[in-house]
């Protein structure tokens, strides 16, 4: 994945608070099914942190293209902050699953 242009189908959007972070994210359809998100991050006051995210690495966002929905995806991220990596994926898995229920 990293270094590939992703094109991509959007499914949802969603955004919220969580232990004083905020975090909003575009969840994108790639590959039979498999979803991959788009997540902007930042603590309150903070600087605007932008990640992809997939259902096991949470990569560099190195150039997003929102008008034709092309991402350009980089590393893996190590050495990611424990709390803010939890929250990030806590509030992913959530709405996923809110999504999937309402389906």
């Amino acid at each position: 994945m990293a270094g590939e242009l992703q094109p991509l189908t959007q499914k949802f959007h969603r955004g919220g608070s969580f232990r004083d972070r905020k975090v909003d994210a575009f969840c994108y359809e790639i590959q039979q099914g498999k979803l991959v998100w788009h997540v902007r991050t930042w603590p309150r006051g903070g600087d605007v942190e932008e990640y992809w995210v997939d259902s096991e690495h949470i990569f560099e966002l190195i150039r997003a293209n929102l008008s034709d929905e092309h991402f350009q995806i980089g590393r893996p991220i190590v050495g990611m902050d424990q709390e803010t990596r939890s929250t990030i994926l806590t509030a992913l898995a959530n709405w996923a699953k809110e999504e999937l229920e309402q389906a």
